[in-house]
């Protein structure tokens, strides 16, 4: 299978800060009415899913609840934090105050299991420039091609 074969759906959000309760609940109703796709959720979800790798600093009452609320999103939709998946003890941050004593990891790429097979083994954070938060990168694979030994023409 490759990633042309399938029906992917790609949602960037940028989620509210606070507990605002609807957010997500809104966002599974408007997931729901295309459930035949896979999906790639992806952007600054303004949480952590693991406090102790995640976080130095965010108090956990804080974001309890919205983590939950996402972790239950992914269990209806089958998805995985990709980041998570590769690099299961890795403390990486994407967010982090210019001081770097406050540092998370809120920006995340939610996938379907199905792109588990099509994703190169490389997800990443770029540095950032002028933006407290940085750019998480994740490769694809693309359609397999062998190089050949090709056809040159010269000029006689």
């Amino acid at each position: 299978m490759t990633i042309d074969s399938l029906q992917f759906l790609v949602i960037n959000i940028y989620s509210p800060n606070t507990d605002v309760k609807e957010f997500y609940s809104e966002l599974l109703e408007q997931i729901e009415s295309a459930l035949s796709f896979q999906y790639i959720i992806c952007g600054d979800l303004s949480l952590v899913l693991n406090q102790d790798l995640d976080t130095t600093t965010i108090k956990k009452e804080k974001i309890q609840n919205l983590s939950q609320q996402v972790l239950n999103l992914m269990d209806i939709l089958n998805l995985i934090d990709i980041f998570r998946e590769k690099n299961p003890k890795l403390r990486r941050y994407s967010w982090k105050r210019r001081n770097r004593i406050k540092q998370s990891r809120l920006d995340f790429f939610l996938i379907s299991e199905t792109f588990l097979n099509l994703l190169a083994p490389n997800i990443y954070f770029e540095n950032s420039y002028r933006s407290y938060h940085s750019p998480v990168v994740l490769c694809f694979k693309t359609n397999e091609f062998k190089k050949g030994k090709g056809h040159r023409k010269f000029k006689d």
